[in-house]
């Protein structure tokens, strides 16, 4: 889940994890800042601020493609997304 995700509700995703999967194997990752009062050993979180890669965010869909996938890679064909961040912008 990405906390700057648009289309889904990060913390309401987050709540329904913690309260409507209780068992200790489940496992949720967070791409973000780590949400205040996190206390769920079963949450994993990661930054989703990646400069040196001009990623400012994810969205739900990032997390689905791996760097060297020949579409929407690091190398890739198309560019997914340009949110308009000075500075962050594709360059190609």
């Amino acid at each position: 889940m990405s906390q700057h995700d648009s289309v889904l509700d990060p913390n309401a995703t987050l709540n329904a994890f913690q309260n409507r999967f209780p068992n200790l194997q489940s496992r949720f990752v967070w791409y973000g800042d780590t949400p205040q009062h996190l206390d769920d050993p079963r949450v994993t979180t990661f930054t989703s601020y990646l400069p040196d890669q001009r990623i400012s965010n994810f969205s739900h869909m990032n997390v689905l493609f791996a760097p060297e996938n020949t579409y929407y890679g690091a190398e890739g064909s198309y560019i997914m997304l340009e949110n308009g961040q000075n500075g962050l912008s594709p360059s190609r």
